[in-house]
């Protein structure tokens, strides 16, 4: 699945845009496509405060509080594909900066044949990395239904339960066919073992509780710990 998410002027842009990125969705991948599209931040960001693993967004900015609450986005999705879309009045300083680093650039007024020419370039260089499956910043799910790449980042932890190996991230849980022995192979050296079922991403934990044999994960989440790999989750020296 790919997930995107849209910040519009007006329900005109938006009946566009979505309909250039379907048209340019269906030949370039197989992959379901979810698009979620808002015209104010305060909704936008709280969709975005569930954490919600996001692999394009399409950003129009034309005040301070959208360029803030993009920079604000970049900082917690670095591996997402922005457009931005803007006026060709605002300086190129604003936006031509790594705390926003857009991969595409749409100035209004604009026509059909170039929305269809930035949307189709920024797609078929999406689906490149997508299917390059970096190890370095994703993990790639594949199943019958399609791929999805989740970031590192995101990732709370890993459960193998009923015959099928599940990640969690904070809004999400994506199920799949595994074992957690591959699993462990396929990680980052921070994603340990705790518990037969479990693998933990040590850069997400708070603490460990040695009494209650449990890794406290932000939120309301905890991992379990087993006794034969309390010293593994202890040489990380959680609080």
């Amino acid at each position: 699945m790919v997930k995107v998410v849209s910040l519009f002027e007006n329900e005109n842009e938006k009946q566009n845009i979505e309909n250039a990125i379907h048209h340019f969705a269906a030949v370039s991948s197989d992959e379901k496509w979810e698009l979620h599209s808002f015209f104010n931040v305060p909704e936008l960001e709280d969709f975005l405060s569930r954490d919600p693993v996001v692999d394009l967004a399409g950003w129009h900015i034309l005040s301070e509080e959208k360029f803030e609450a993009l920079a604000g986005f970049r900082s917690g999705h670095k591996s997402s594909f922005i457009l931005l879309i803007t006026d060709s009045r605002i300086s190129p300083m604003k936006y031509l900066r790594p705390s926003i680093s857009p991969n595409a650039l749409l100035l209004t007024p604009y026509n059909e044949d170039q929305l269809h020419t930035v949307v189709g370039e920024l797609i078929d260089a999406y689906m490149g990395e997508f299917y390059k499956d970096s190890m370095e910043e994703s993990f790639l799910i594949e199943t019958r239904e399609g791929s999805q790449r989740v970031p590192y980042s995101q990732i709370y932890y890993i459960e193998a339960r009923d015959k099928k190996i599940y990640i969690r991230t904070q809004s999400e849980e994506f199920g799949f066919y595994d074992t957690i022995d591959e699993m462990m192979n396929k990680l980052p050296e921070y994603f340990i073992r705790c518990h037969r079922s479990f693998i933990v991403n040590m850069k997400k934990a708070v603490r460990f509780i040695s009494a209650d044999n449990i890794i406290e994960m932000p939120g309301k989440f905890a991992v379990p710990v087993s006794r034969s790999y309390k010293k593994t989750v202890k040489e990380f020296n959680l609080v």
